[in-house]
């Protein structure tokens, strides 16, 4: 994280969003030091993930944040209703009840260059332009990502949501999904082998088997040398080169990336630079 280049937007699972001045966070040499605590800040609600935005990009008026939950919601929210979050922060996003949270959150600054894509638990994936996308106020609930099945109780969970660069008007993909379920089975695929369909569809296969969604991510294709795929599994950690997970078609069931032993769950996945 560059120090002095804007504001630190923290998004919480509650589903509040509080601020930090980068240039107020001390730099750490050593990755043995516990870091600044923030406890206070957040008051302690669970800290769900960091995002850097530039003092510039609040005057854009094409600058919004996209924001999903867990129970398949979805907005973008103009980023002028974020300019002045205060001490005790500000409402992100309403949730529907204590079981729901925000899963994804992302900056959006032009809205012709990105594509989002959804993943549920299921291993579906949902391919839809920023203009499916309702623009809402920061405490409403937002709209359906996904429509829920037939004969289906409820609605499925979303695991993640991205906003990927995409090239043009035309929405020419130049990236890869990278997909991880439960079991430690993942592979890579072209994110063009999913049609634009819109928002509030089943969605299409994006990794088959019976085993949940755990991690979606994407990584550019110029970029897969130069990144890695860490899986975190109880107290145990692996990270692999993303070149060494197989490029597969959609309705395939992948590979092993990670051997779990007996009871043994995937509690988080990354990918990262370096």
């Amino acid at each position: 994280m560059s120090r002095g280049l804007g504001d630190v937007y923290k998004r919480q699972k509650e589903g509040n969003i509080f601020k930090y001045n980068t240039f107020d966070i001390p730099e750490n040499k050593s990755i043995s030091t516990l870091g600044t605590n923030i406890t206070s800040m957040i008051r302690g609600q669970n800290l769900a993930k960091v995002i850097t935005i530039s003092e510039k990009d609040f005057n854009d008026d094409r600058g919004f944040l996209l924001v999903a939950t867990k129970k398949n919601k979805i907005k973008m929210t103009s980023m002028k209703e974020f300019k002045n979050i205060g001490k005790s922060g500000l409402i992100l996003a309403k949730l529907q009840d204590s079981d729901d949270k925000i899963i994804g959150a992302s900056f959006i600054s032009d809205k012709l260059s990105f594509q989002i894509l959804a993943g549920n638990s299921e291993g579906n994936v949902i391919r839809m332009t920023v203009n499916d996308i309702p623009i809402n106020g920061r405490t409403t609930y937002g709209s359906s990502i996904f429509k829920k099945k037939k004969n289906a109780k409820e609605e499925p969970t979303v695991v993640s949501c991205l906003a990927v660069p995409s090239n043009g008007i035309e929405g020419e993909s130049l990236s890869d999904l990278v997909f991880l379920n439960s079991l430690g089975i993942g592979k890579r695929v072209d994110v063009n082998e999913f049609k634009l369909t819109g928002r509030y569809t089943t969605g299409i296969i994006g990794i088959s088997g019976d085993s949940p969604l755990m991690f979606m991510g994407y990584v550019n294709k110029d970029e897969i040398d130069n990144c890695n795929l860490t899986i975190i599994s109880d107290s145990k950690s692996i990270t692999i080169n993303l070149s060494d997970v197989k490029l597969l078609k959609r309705t395939s069931k992948g590979n092993y990336l990670k051997r779990l032993d007996n009871g043994e769950k995937i509690s988080a996945a990354a990918i990262t630079e370096g």
